[in-house]
């Protein structure tokens, strides 16, 4: 399963395979001085909202679909939409 903590964005690699091994070590270097400074409960809190996110992927989009958990503008705008604001929607209404 995909794990936040170990993963590193993917970009589109140089021709030249040095520097393509060297823009990846100062990726890996980069993200992981991120993750070393990042507040724990930042932490916890990004985790559990990206295992939300990706379980709604593989819930809407099907496990067959290679895609499924690839982040785009459009699908962000529909987890929004359909999961954090009706989740919010009905907590408002269940205090009413």
């Amino acid at each position: 399963m995909y794990d936040p903590n170990n993963s590193i964005p993917q970009f589109h690699p140089s021709g030249d395979a040095e520097v393509y091994l060297r823009m990846r070590a100062s990726q890996q270097r980069f993200h992981q001085e991120r993750r070393e400074h990042r507040p724990k409960n930042t932490t916890n809190t990004y985790d559990s909202m990206q295992k939300e996110f990706l379980a709604w992927c593989d819930r809407t989009f099907g496990a067959e679909d290679p895609a499924r958990q690839t982040v785009n503008g459009s699908k962000v705008v529909y987890y929004i939409e359909n999961e954090v604001c009706i989740s919010v929607f009905d907590a408002s209404l269940s205090n009413v």
